[in-house]
């Protein structure tokens, strides 16, 4: 929504129920987790994964931070999980070494 300075205008219906959506399916490392726990058996697992992933997490908006404490995108996360995890079994797979998810 771009609004002119000084000007003001009130939010559609489906930009308020978009914004509210987004934010509520926002989740806790550890609320994550609690359904994933085949993928991450622990939160230091979470953690080095998102450790070792922060940048590209962020740049996808799996990762936000919008009140200074990280919190997850689901759908957004889910998604980077596979694609990493891919590239990292195509890597092993080529012979390559190095870090697993």
């Amino acid at each position: 929504m771009v609004v002119r300075p000084g000007a003001w205008k009130r939010p559609s219906t489906l930009e308020i129920l978009t914004m509210s959506t987004v934010t509520t399916d926002l989740l806790l490392l550890a609320e994550y987790r609690e359904h994933r726990s085949r993928v991450f058996p622990s939160d230091e697992s979470l953690r080095w994964f998102i450790r070792s992933n922060h940048a590209e997490l962020t740049r996808r908006k799996a990762l936000v931070m919008p009140a200074g404490r990280k919190l997850i995108n689901p759908p957004e996360f889910d998604q980077a999980v596979l694609d990493i995890g891919a590239r990292k079994a195509a890597g092993r797979s080529r012979g390559q070494t190095g870090g697993g998810v």
